[in-house]
């Protein structure tokens, strides 16, 4: 190889490096995991069938369907591994001493089933193989072969005592186990036979294989190497230099067939790798440097879309090598907060507030022999000779010399970069930045068309800004000079219009300044506005209109007026108006997009925009990729290529149907109960960029109000209230965050009618209606029955009442008149006077009652007299005497009468004897008590009398005549405690009764009387 060859490798060399460099690194996406459901070492990953993850740790099996997360019931915890079928609805699992599978029930719960539990032995099953027919299940001790279309078909294979795995692949149905101390052997019937290049892996174990083309199989082994086996022989892949020279400094832990092109591998201390099947180069670096969160990775994995998932401390990440977007971030160098981007001939200039930095790549130096055909004497011959060639080490930003100042702005002014900072403008060549202006706060650049001048609007004004160059020594100067030094305000934005004048803006206010002549110009007059501007005014160029962007709207100027005013609200929003200034052009946000202001400037894959929030930059290179910084300062590409895959597989799935009361229903035509028809229904469309951005619709057929299709949302639950009974069809759809549409999933439910609306509840209705009237019929029939019953049985109780209401005011008659008065006084409203022959009249009388009434207290004194009359009444009443009255202290009542009997004078004088006799044991006692009691003095005399009823109220029986004076002085003229009857009395009682004669005694106005005291009775 001449000279030429080899300045021609490095030329070839350095446009790769300069083409690499403008790669970039690829877009990852960060995901926290739920520690409620999953611990930070995750050790398995996988997919189902509705793309939702599920992740094995410790603490079980976690899934998360982009919306919300959940646990596998009943799975036991520290789950090593968990595999997808992708023939299946089912993700098999392994774990400590035992297997199974998880699968989703018709009410969308996982749940796990154990297929086999080892008996007796310590198995780890931490790797599972799934082919076309069978699963292989397999630990270091034994290895089970479970068939798929019968899952409780399960065999073992046969291990030698004290035989330990190292390690298993399967080839074209080919199974090779790898036995410690031995190798590689396959599996003939039931028994392991010693492959005959399998010794090298005896005393190495197999981490891990992958399918690398249709001849070979890739090969990990823990030693940090690899190899490509064709079923025959074990090819070291490894020893290629740049895998090698990785595998070297790395601990490999697994690997995966990425696509036709490239494999994946992952280590516990350098991240992942991308590796080119063909050269054995390392394409893409994953790692810590390039936006990976840490470089110990415990699981991958790759799903439909062909994304690649890594598990790592910090949760999961992932990433689609085919996605437009490109980060340049994750380049080491840059210092500060990037505030701007230019491209200038393929080179990357990024401002920052620490200054401006060009993305370079790093090279050496290497010393090569290589084989150089010479010319000899006879013919040609291949000569060793030792050469240099260019040895990338990979890229960085490289700070551009002299500029350490804040930059905010990149200029491309003929054919030069120029980086606006806070002390003047500088300008770039290469990674060297030279001072133009000092001293000067510019806001903003101008450039003036076929001059070599610049209008800078600054904090003191407009700046004009010029060059010359000395053609003899190919040197140029810069000079400044301030425009309309009247002007003390701070200008903000300038520009010119088709005719060279000059209009700028500055806090609230716009000027227009009219070119006189060639950089000479009149003095500016104020635009005037609808209404007061309230920040600085940006003023902008749009298809040769003079514009100005504001917070409230797009203005437009008018030269013959010199004023501004709305731009048509048809054609930008007024409200919520938001736009970001960028170089020498304006964006504006408008319908969930970015829209730049010049038409002549599109985004090609605008639909990335969406991925990133509070975009402060966008700008379009000249090959048309946009290059925007988002809100985490980050410099992010977006590649104008619309070659690439743009649709991903995304689907909207129904993962719970449950009523209001939270009970759940199967996804197949689930009928509810009437009394249960609020329903709530949950949805999940997994996608990997910013699923919670993801939006949901539905609609419902059959449903008023909710045929035509729901505004997009972000909620992904559905819930519906109060549905009335029928069947109806239920329509969903989501939008992921790249306006792709989801497929429309159908849910198909219906509402039973309630009860009281079915044909058996007509049917019951209408035989308990002819039933209700025929028991209404009787039971009138019953209730007149009953009627009749109660009126009659009222009629008694009311005769009763009303023979108990007369017996009471008999009873109470007959307390004050004699039974034979009161019959007269009922039949005649009046009694008749009545003379009676022989009538014996007693009265009693208590001695000294004064002086004991005087000790009584007058409750106590009316007690003691009632308590003494009511015995005298049942006294007399045995004895058929008739009470009279009282009168104080003194008891009146008579003999034979109102009925005449001619032995009353016997009667009247045993009742008096029981008087005296209750009377003496009634002083006795009182005595006994310290109490004062009563004596008593009766005096009975017998004669003629006159009884009747005197006045209209308050009816009185009573007796008249001269014998009822004289039984008042046999009482008078008594001692207490004795009977004192007079002589006539005598005459007629001395035959049953044995008396004491006492002589005449004066009585009071009737002189002598015969007397005597009653003793006893014979």
């Amino acid at each position: 190889m001449n000279k030429n060859h080899l300045i021609l490798l490095t030329v070839l060399l350095l446009i790769n490096s300069i083409a690499l460099s403008q790669e970039g690194h690829f877009y990852l996406s960060h995901y926290e995991i739920n520690e409620l459901y999953a611990d930070n070492k995750i050790k398995s990953i996988a997919f189902d069938n509705n793309s939702s993850v599920l992740l094995a740790s410790r603490k079980g099996v976690a899934i998360f369907n982009g919306t919300s997360w959940n646990r596998v019931q009943n799975i036991p915890s520290n789950v090593l591994t968990v595999k997808s079928d992708s023939t299946s609805q089912i993700i098999y699992t392994g774990l400590k001493n035992e297997f199974g599978y998880i699968f989703t029930d018709t009410l969308g719960i996982y749940k796990y089933v154990q297929l086999k539990q080892s008996e007796g032995i310590t198995d780890v099953f931490s790797q599972i193989i799934v082919t076309e027919e069978e699963v292989f299940f397999y630990s270091n001790k034994s290895i089970f072969i479970v068939n798929k279309k019968d899952l409780s078909n399960i065999k073992k294979l046969k291990n030698e005592a004290g035989v330990e795995y190292s390690g298993i692949l399967i080839r074209k149905n080919n199974i090779y186990i790898n036995v410690k101390n031995k190798g590689v052997c396959k599996l003939e019937d039931n028994s392991l036979i010693l492959h005959k290049d399998g010794k090298k892996f005896k005393n190495t174990k197999i981490l891990f294989y992958t399918t690398f083309n249709n001849v070979n199989t890739l090969i990990g082994t823990n030693d940090n190497k690899l190899y490509l086996f064709n079923g025959k022989i074990f090819k070291q892949f490894s020893s290629k230099t740049e895998v090698r020279n990785f595998l070297k400094e790395n601990i490999l832990w697994n690997g995966l067939d990425f696509s036709k092109e490239y494999f994946v591998l992952s280590t516990l201390t350098g991240g992942c790798v991308i590796i080119d099947k063909i050269y054995g180069k390392i394409k893409y670096n994953i790692n810590y440097i390039t936006g990976l969160p840490d470089d110990e990775i415990y699981a991958i994995t790759i799903d439909k879309n062909n994304s690649l998932w890594i598990a790592h401390e910090y949760g999961l990440s992932s990433c689609d090598l085919n996605l437009n977007i490109k980060n340049y971030s994750s380049y080491p160098g840059i210092y500060g907060n990037i505030n701007d981007v230019i491209i200038k001939e393929k080179s990357i200039y990024a401002a920052s507030n620490n200054g401006v930095y060009i993305l370079k790549e790093i090279t050496n130096l290497k010393e090569k022999e290589i084989i150089v055909k010479e010319k000899a004497k006879y013919g040609y011959m291949f000569v060793p000779k030792m050469t240099y060639i260019t040895q990338s080490l990979g890229y960085k930003f490289v700070p551009v010399i002299n500029l350490t100042d804040k930059c905010k702005q990149l200029y491309e002014f003929e054919g030069k970069v120029l980086a606006i900072s806070d002390f003047g403008l500088y300008e770039i060549t290469d990674s060297l930045a030279q001072p133009l202006v000092k001293d000067i706060y510019i806001n903003s650049l101008w450039a003036e068309k076929d001059t070599s001048v610049l209008y800078a609007a600054s904090l003191k004004g407009i700046q004009l800004l010029s060059y010359t160059v000395d053609s003899v020594n190919n040197e140029s100067t810069w000079g400044k000079t301030k425009l309309f030094e009247n002007l003390a305000q701070s200008a903000y934005s300038i520009v010119q219009d088709n005719n060279g004048n000059i209009i700028f803006g500055t806090d609230g206010k716009a000027f227009f300044a009219r070119k006189n002549s060639l950089l000479a110009y009149a003095q500016p007059v104020e635009i005037k506005f609808p209404k007061k501007v309230n920040e600085a005014l940006n003023v902008q160029l749009l298809n040769g209109e003079v514009v100005f962007i504001q917070s409230a709207g797009i203005f437009i100027y008018n030269s013959k007026t010199n004023s501004a005013d709305y731009k048509s609200k048809k054609d930008f929003a007024l409200r919520n108006f938001r736009f970001i200034k960028s170089n020498t052009n304006t964006w504006v946000y408008e319908d969930n997009f970015w829209i730049s202001v010049d038409s002549s400037q599109n985004i090609k894959n605008k639909k990335y925009l969406n991925l990133f929030n509070k975009i402060r930059k966008l700008y379009i290179d000249k090959d048309a990729n946009t290059w925007l910084i988002n809100g985490k300062k980050e410099l992010i590409k977006i590649l104008a290529d619309t070659t690439n895959r743009n649709e991903y597989d995304f689907n909207v799935h129904i993962s719970k149907v449950s009523d209001k009361l939270d009970s759940l229903y199967v996804f197949d035509n689930p009928v509810f109960e009437y009394k249960r028809n609020a329903l709530k229904i949950e949805l999940s469309a997994p996608f990997r960029l910013n699923p919670e951005e993801t939006q949901y619709r539905f609609k419902v057929k059959g449903l008023p109000n909710y045929e035509k299709w729901s505004n997009w949302s972000k909620n992904p639950v559905i819930e519906l209230s109060f549905i009335p009974p029928g069947s109806y069809t239920l329509i969903v759809g989501a939008k992921n965050i790249l306006g792709q549409l989801s497929n429309d999933q159908i849910l198909s439910f219906t509402i039973l009618k309630p009860f009281w609306q079915t044909k058996t509840f007509y049917y019951i209705v209408g035989g308990g209606t002819l039933i209700l009237l025929l028991l209404l019929f009787y039971l009138s029939r019953l209730r007149l029955k009953r009627k009749n019953k109660i009126l009659e049985k009222k009629i008694r109780e009311r005769t009763i009442e009303l023979q108990e209401e007369k017996d009471k005011t008999e009873e109470l008659l007959l307390n004050i008149l004699p039974k034979e008065t009161a019959e007269e006084l009922k039949l005649n409203n009046k009694v008749v006077p009545r003379n009676y022959d022989i009538v014996t009249v007693l009265f009693t009388d208590f001695k000294g009652f004064t002086m004991v009434a005087e000790k009584l207290t007058p409750t106590e004194l009316v007690n003691e007299i009632d308590y003494c009359f009511k015995e005298f009444d049942k006294i007399i009443s045995k004895y058929r005497i008739e009470k009279i009255k009282t009168i104080g202290d003194a008891y009146m009542c008579a003999a034979g009468l109102p009925k005449e009997y001619k032995m009353n004078a016997g009667e009247a004088v045993k009742a008096a004897i029981d008087i005296r006799n209750f009377m003496l044991e009634y002083k006795e006692r009182c005595e006994k008590e310290n109490k004062t009691g009563f004596e008593i003095r009766i005096g009975l005399h017998s004669g003629k009398v006159v009884a009747g009823v005197v006045g209209i109220k308050k009816y009185a029986y009573d007796i008249w005549g001269d014998t009822v004076n004289i039984a008042a002085r046999m009482e008078s003229s008594g001692e207490p405690g004795k009977i004192n009857i007079s002589g006539y009395t005598y005459k007629l009682i001395k035959n049953k009764f044995n008396c004491t004669y006492r002589g005449k005694i004066e009585a009071k106005n009737k002189g002598e009387i015969d007397m005597y005291f009653v003793d006893s009775e014979k």
